[in-house]
């Protein structure tokens, strides 16, 4: 429960004029780099889902697919709670949660571009080893999902 002193200073703070706050900038900067992680961890999970077979396996990829979707709750709870989150963000997860996808960027572009990036991992002969976990996730939601924001390969893993 939060207090009324931290209730009253979020009112306070949500009624300022919107425009440059440097404490908003480096909370969302460093939420990339939180996020970064967890949506590496839904890769490895997905990966993981289609490469266990056993009862036990299947068990422990749930438990750990569980403990991610449970952090990106938490994650999303404190975006929602405070003065801090982008209205853009707030907005977009919002459209998550109802599965709309109105194209900001569409997956059929981001697929394009990935498919730049693997020309050059080719042509450079360097190692991406998530990158094959990647184009597969948005080839997958390229056939259901193309003209919809790329925030659209959610569904992917969410069906994994």
């Amino acid at each position: 429960m939060k207090s009324r002193a931290i209730k009253k200073r979020q009112r306070q703070l949500a009624k300022r004029p919107p425009g440059i706050n440097p404490a908003r900038s480096r909370f969302l900067a460093a939420s990339h780099d939180i996020r970064q992680p967890l949506h590496a961890l839904g890769l490895f999970v997905a990966q993981l889902r289609s490469l266990a077979y056993e009862v036990e396996l299947k068990r422990i990829v749930e438990q750990i697919d569980t403990a991610v979707s449970t952090l990106n709750e938490r994650f999303i709870e404190l975006l929602d709670g405070g003065p801090l989150g982008s209205s853009y963000g707030l907005q977009k997860l919002d459209e998550m949660r109802r599965h709309e996808y109105p194209a900001g960027f569409p997956v059929r572009l981001a697929l394009k571009d990935l498919e730049l990036v693997r020309e050059v991992e080719q042509s450079s002969q360097a190692a991406m080893p998530v990158l094959d976990v990647v184009l597969e996730r948005f080839l997958t939601a390229n056939e259901d999902h193309a003209d919809e924001d790329l925030a659209a390969v959610y569904e992917v893993g969410r069906s994994g």
